[in-house]
């Protein structure tokens, strides 16, 4: 799992060539971005297929579950 703590200098490289450069690694199953601006959160979670799953929270009610991979 790989937290980003976005930030306005870094925030286009976090998206953009660093979660490429991620993609890449067969055992990263999560990137969780975190912005500094709002109070928002994205989890993207690699799938049994491949495929990225994104999830989204809001606010300061959402809560990140984490669940173990098995």
């Amino acid at each position: 799992m790989v937290f980003e703590v976005l930030s306005t200098s870094t925030d286009d490289c976090d998206r953009g060539s660093k979660f490429v450069h991620y993609r890449s690694v067969p055992s990263l199953q999560d990137y969780v971005m975190l912005s500094t601006k709002e109070l928002h959160v994205e989890r993207f979670r690699r799938l049994p297929s491949g495929e990225w799953l994104l999830t989204e929270l809001e606010g300061k009610s959402a809560a990140l579950a984490l669940e173990p991979h098995g």
